[in-house]
């Protein structure tokens, strides 16, 4: 299994909006993957009041490359998202432990 860690800052004022553009496009887009296990959306708090998070778990390295094409190492910005993103953040992990 794989995890996926995508980590976005919005712009100033843009939470609302990207808030709901994941909930209505990104996070149904996502659990329409063949092989996605898992979606985590992650709001923003106050010590980190413009970003948001995104884990999704995968099957296996397959599945993760048949949502993002062999790009698999670059995040999957949606063309309606990219106004809204001041910075990115993308990383991958083995899962250690399956038992949870």
């Amino acid at each position: 299994m794989i995890i996926r860690v995508f980590r976005a800052r919005v712009h100033d004022g843009m939470q609302q909006d990207f808030e709901k553009f994941i909930r209505e496009h990104a996070i149904p887009k996502l659990r329409k993957q063949s092989g996605i296990l898992s979606i985590q959306l992650g709001t923003p708090m106050e010590n980190t009041p413009n970003e948001f998070l995104v884990i999704s778990t995968w099957k296996d390295f397959d599945a993760l490359k048949g949502f993002t094409g062999e790009q698999w190492q670059e995040a999957v910005i949606d063309p309606a998202e990219k106004d809204l993103l001041a910075e990115t953040f993308l990383h991958h992990y083995f899962v250690l432990d399956k038992s949870g």
